[in-house]
């Protein structure tokens, strides 16, 4: 018989170093919710579909956390449930990108007619509009005054597009 060294480690994927990020993504990880006996409420949470909640509520954190790349995911991994994580990160990377808004604010600055067509120029404009709204989420006027800030001009240009004048 011919000896062979065969490294074992390269075979089974269980002797590799725990981790947090592999103890979570392990189908048979635990979380701490899932304890029994463990009581942290003064209601004791009874319903017939709670503990089909609390295993959906793990699952969705669970591909939260998957979805991340290891050095992100790692500092979320003691999240108490899927809303928390979820706060947590928009607390973390929900913030505006000014400087974004800001080119795109510049941008929309330079925009002129030139040779276009009003409903090309209209078109141009309605596009960094709705870039500045999805990026910012511009809430509509509120003072009752947006035809004298914008002059009336969308009006206008709604009418000269439907060829109204």
């Amino acid at each position: 018989m011919s000896s062979s060294t065969v490294n074992l480690d390269t075979l089974n994927n269980h002797n590799q170093e725990p981790n947090l990020h592999n103890m979570v993504n392990d189908p048979l990880h635990l979380a701490s919710s899932n304890h029994p006996g463990m009581n942290l409420t003064k209601t004791l949470f009874n319903d017939p579909n709670y503990q089909r909640w609390i295993r959906c509520d793990y699952m969705v954190t669970c591909w939260t956390l998957n979805s991340m790349i290891a050095e992100l995911s790692e500092s979320f991994l003691y999240a108490q449930s899927a809303r928390d994580l979820w706060k947590e990160l928009e607390e973390r990377y929900g913030q505006s990108n000014g400087p974004l808004i800001y080119h795109v604010e510049r941008e929309l600055s330079k925009v002129s007619q030139g040779n276009s067509t009003v409903a090309a120029y209209f078109n141009k404009l309605k596009r960094f509009w709705d870039e500045l709204h999805n990026l910012n989420g511009v809430s509509g006027c509120s003072c009752g005054k947006m035809r004298e800030c914008t002059f009336g001009v969308t009006e206008k240009f709604l009418e000269i597009d439907s060829g109204k004048t």
